[in-house]
């Protein structure tokens, strides 16, 4: 896996392993953007690279609605599972008998390294890259994310056209270099073996079901 970070130099980190310094020479460079870089450095052991989404070139937007039965602070406990540094907002009250809930949620420029954590922790790296891209638009992409499943403090993808029990929370992530960086952000060693891209013959079916090929 050939892996780099705008600048001079930058610090790498990696689970299990020392951070370390890297001087780097971009071939192309853009101010702000997570950048695909040619002849830096092979990193193939290494099981995480630290990615955030934050300052790497990538609008981040995430939003859920509570509707009718829907709990505030429930909602608030599942969100934040995912997303510790999401502004949960105030004054939120609980349903009740007559009124239930109405409240719209939304931040922007979350940091995602929680997230992308959990996704190596769970070891869903391949499913993930699969939901992450599947609505994939230009330089945008949209997935969901399950609040029951994220309140058990378990990342899990609902499949496409599911309305999940107890609501979702949809993640909306926009840049120009958006496939590499989804590509690295859920790469595992296992790729040195099978390489997976975007959209290639191991993506999963729509349905959900695996990819069947000879």
């Amino acid at each position: 896996m050939t892996v780099a970070i705008e600048g001079p130099s930058c610090t790498v980190m990696f689970i299990g392993y020392k951070r370390k310094t890297l001087t780097l020479r971009p071939q192309i460079t853009t101010k702000g953007k997570f950048i695909k870089w040619q002849h830096v450095v092979q990193i193939m052991s290494a099981p995480l690279l630290r990615l955030t989404g934050v300052g790497e070139g990538i609008e981040i937007c995430i939003e859920t609605a509570l509707r009718g039965a829907d709990s505030p602070k429930k909602v608030a406990e599942s969100i934040l599972q995912l997303f510790p540094e999401f502004p949960v907002p105030e004054n939120c009250d609980e349903p009740t008998l007559g009124k239930g809930s109405n409240f719209n949620w939304k931040a922007t420029q979350i940091d995602l390294t929680h997230f992308l954590k959990m996704l190596h922790q769970q070891r869903i790296l391949d499913t993930s890259l699969d939901a992450m891209s599947r609505k994939m638009n230009g330089d945008t992409t949209v997935f969901d994310l399950s609040r029951q499943a994220a309140l058990a403090g378990k990342v899990s993808f609902p499949l496409p056209d599911e309305i999940p029990l107890g609501g979702v929370f949809t993640v909306r992530l926009t840049s120009d270099g958006l496939r590499d960086w989804l590509e690295a952000a859920t790469w595992h060693s296992g790729r040195d073996t099978v390489p997976r891209k975007i959209g290639d013959d191991n993506t999963m079916n729509a349905d959900g079901e695996a990819a069947t090929w000879i």
